[in-house]
């Protein structure tokens, strides 16, 4: 169970006699409606001393409008000399009164994988062991992390940074969408044998992708190479006459020429064929004698796997930082059996999920570019094809873009924000509590160790 000291102040839980005691967190849900101006978050914390609700408003430009929990009588409790900022699931708000849902998780120790996060319709059980969700620092928008990023740095020049200005900072998202495709390839062949009295059904194979209930497993859908299998069509079986004998059994002994006896030799005696022992004829070769053949199709299977990438962003950050950042957080996930080529049919909760989970500037885009990855897949089906299955996982990363202006630089990288305005972006947070910094416009990032005179911008330094 996890145990947070101090949790909630007497005055918003029912019955807390000590206002340092622990409390039991046993679940907890968080909604966010995405809306053109902003967001809204709302959460429920139960424990076993009573329930606490929240609720945050955030408007597009990143400043909290309403911010305050609600005790067991819907009464607002007020947060003593809190300040104005964004309150989602991944920043921690201080306060001399209560603490919001990410500061529980920033307090409580990693030891296990997090608990998977679902746009809550229901309350989700927090498992037995401690768990965290590292994905932006505490405090996100502290703009001491980029000082401390350019500092770092060996080449930058961090002279101008002590003085620069936060104007703006927003929430931004990266997703990495992977789709795998399980393609299934279908030939078939014939054998034949000797009949032996086996039963036959004749049935004519017709289209091999209508062949069901087949002795066969098909494998997961993200597999690597090929895979390969074959399958007897059992009810393909039929009595053909053989075509070597013409349905006789026999044939002419090759040795003797049928004549049963060799060709005379010297004292004018005949010499007996021992190949046929006179008879001059042997059994056929391919039936045996048997006169028929049993002959029946065979269906062999191949599955190869079509694996696609793709990042998809409303801000700059490079696709290698979307792929390489530790722990993204699943957006989406399912791998079902492909049914229709209308990508709609097959994953209409996909599109649910984008419509109402990702910011409204990037939705539609969102999900019209996904279908374009889709039908790539579909682009490689052949008439011997199918897709037998598909898996989409779609992975998130919480970003926060923060704009500051430094006075006599100019941006040499775009100046649609004003010629002195800069911005770089938070897109994580390591294991130390490192903020994972990507800039790629400090005008000072090439020979600052010469000064701030030698100091320039270059554009092949790698942030």
């Amino acid at each position: 169970m996890n145990k947070i000291v101090p949790l909630f102040p007497s005055n918003a839980l029912p019955s807390s006699s000590d206002s340092n005691q622990p409390a039991d967190i046993r679940e907890l849900k968080i909604i966010t409606n995405y809306r053109e101006t902003g967001t809204d978050s709302k959460y429920e914390v139960k424990t076993n001393q009573g329930n606490i609700k929240g609720f945050s408003e955030t408007d597009a430009n990143g400043s909290t409008n309403q911010l305050y929990m609600v005790g067991p009588l819907g009464t607002p409790v007020s947060l003593n000399n809190q300040g104005s900022v964004p309150v989602s699931q991944d920043i921690t708000i201080h306060s001399n009164n209560q603490i919001a849902i990410s500061a529980v998780n920033a307090l409580v120790v990693k030891t296990v994988e997090p608990a998977p996060y679902t746009s809550a319709t229901t309350l989700i059980p927090l498992p037995d062991k401690p768990y965290t969700v590292a994905t932006l620092p505490s405090d996100p928008f502290n703009f001491s992390y980029f000082q401390q990023h350019v500092k770092s740095k060996l080449c930058y020049n961090s002279d101008p940074i002590d003085t620069a200005m936060v104007t703006k900072s927003q929430d931004r998202v990266a997703y990495w969408a992977e789709i795998w495709t399980l393609m299934e390839y279908r030939s078939v062949k014939t054998e034949e044998r000797p009949y032996k009295g086996e039963s036959v059904g004749g049935q004519v194979v017709g289209n091999l992708f209508d062949l069901k209930d087949l002795p066969i497993q098909t494998p997961q859908t993200d597999i690597e190479g090929t895979r390969e299998t074959s399958c007897p069509l059992v009810n393909t079986q039929r009595k053909v006459i053989c075509s070597q004998c013409n349905g006789k059994g026999k044939q002419q002994c090759a040795s003797c020429a049928g004549q049963g006896h060799l060709i005379p030799c010297g004292c004018g005696n005949d010499t007996q064929c021992s190949t046929c022992h006179g008879t001059g004829n042997l059994n056929c070769t391919k039936c045996v004698g048997a006169c028929f053949l049993l002959r029946w199709e065979v269906l062999t299977i191949k599955w190869e796997t079509i694996q696609t990438v793709s990042p998809y962003q409303n801000t700059f950050l490079p696709k290698r930082k979307i792929r390489f950042r530790p722990k993204k957080k699943v957006f989406f996930d399912a791998d079902h059996d492909w049914t229709n080529h209308i990508f709609l049919t097959n994953y209409p909760d996909l599109y649910e999920t984008i419509a109402t989970h990702t910011p409204p500037d990037m939705a539609k885009k969102f999900g019209q570019d996904i279908q374009k990855q889709y039908q790539t897949h579909y682009a490689r089906l052949k008439p011997s094809t199918i897709m037998r299955k598909m898996k989409i996982l779609i992975r998130q990363v919480n970003i926060i873009e923060v704009d500051y202006q430094l006075e006599g630089y100019t941006n040499k990288n775009g100046t649609h924000k004003g010629t002195n305005t800069f911005n770089y972006l938070v897109y994580g947070c390591e294991e130390n509590g490192k903020a994972m910094i990507y800039e790629n416009n400090y005008p000072l990032n090439c020979c600052g160790c010469l000064g701030p005179k030698a100091a320039c911008r270059c554009n092949c330094s790698i942030s």
